[in-house]
């Protein structure tokens, strides 16, 4: 069987084969889990060496990503929360990205299917995937990744992202002593990442306590890069192309902050085009976005979409 890919304990949340008028054939193609410990950025990893046949985006999958194994078989990993991170072949347990709520699903979580094919084609060839994927195999297997670049993340600037903050800790794992806690919106750098590629290590970031130097869980943060070097200085978003990835949509605001009047509202899958980047470095200008009430320009928050 193929290991979990997960790297942490998991559990069912859709079965296969479920029927139902929510999925265009009808029925559940394949199986959705969740971790155990409510993880919401969860990290996920190849269950099988092979090759990857396809990483992009659609309206139904979200971001997604298509392995061919070595024995023959197709597994699809969708609803990432971003582009999938692994290169032209895997090898099981390499760092392929993260669970998101992309596409057509409900909340965060992996959707997993098992084709019995060597090539992808949609509600083919469909095997139980719980089958095929032992999901207790989920620790000792993770082969080491490169220093950098291997994992699911690389050297950089981070943004803490959890509402709760993070703890900076003496080494990498949650059993060390914590140093600091840092609030959400900090931004820091990382100069080493953790062979499973997970933990992060900076020298200098701004806890409650003082500025302190260790190692942070890059699950619960996301890429800062720099937009304006002489305004915010650091920023988890960029100009480009966002899909609206949360359930209940977004609104669009006439500048950026939820204090200021919404002029329309766009649901999710809808696509745009960001020009601008507040100072604050969450919110982004548009100036075309199909709304309910028909297009408009704006500002909107863009910690509820994903790049495409």
């Amino acid at each position: 069987m193929y290991r979990s890919p997960f790297i942490k304990a998991a559990k069912l949340t859709k079965a296969f084969d479920v029927k139902g008028t929510a999925w265009a054939a009808g029925r559940h193609t394949g199986e959705d889990y969740i971790p155990k410990d409510g993880t919401i950025r969860a990290t996920l990893v190849s269950p099988a060496s092979g090759t990857v046949l396809d990483k992009s985006f659609d309206d139904s999958y979200g971001h997604k990503i298509i392995i061919r194994t070595t024995d023959s078989k197709v597994i699809l990993m969708a609803h990432m929360e971003s582009k999938s991170t692994a290169g032209n072949t895997v090898v099981a347990g390499n760092h392929v990205g993260i669970m998101g709520d992309t596409g057509n699903g409900s909340g965060h979580h992996l959707h997993i299917e098992v084709q019995n094919s060597t090539t992808w084609k949609y509600n083919s060839n469909l095997l139980r995937p719980s089958l095929y994927i032992d999901f207790g195999n989920f620790s000792g297997a993770v082969p080491k990744v490169p220093i950098v670049g291997g994992g699911s993340y690389s050297t950089g600037n981070y943004m803490v992202t959890a509402s709760s903050g993070i703890n900076v800790r003496v080494d990498a794992g949650t059993g060390y002593a914590v140093k600091g806690s840092a609030t959400k919106g900090t931004i820091f750098a990382v100069s080493k990442i953790t062979s499973n590629g997970t933990w992060g290590y900076t020298s200098s970031i701004q806890c409650t306590n003082g500025k302190q130097s260790g190692w942070l869980s890059l699950e619960n943060c996301s890429p800062a890069t720099t937009i304006n070097p002489g305004g915010s200085g650091g920023s988890r978003y960029s100009t480009g192309n966002y899909v609206v990835t949360v359930s209940s949509g977004i609104n669009v605001r006439v500048d950026a902050g939820t204090g200021y009047a919404v002029k329309g509202s766009a649901t999710k899958g809808t696509r745009f085009a960001v020009s601008k980047i507040a100072s604050n470095g969450t919110w982004g200008y548009t100036s075309s976005i199909q709304c309910t009430n028909g297009k408009q320009s704006g500002w909107l928050s863009l910690e509820n979409c994903s790049p495409v």
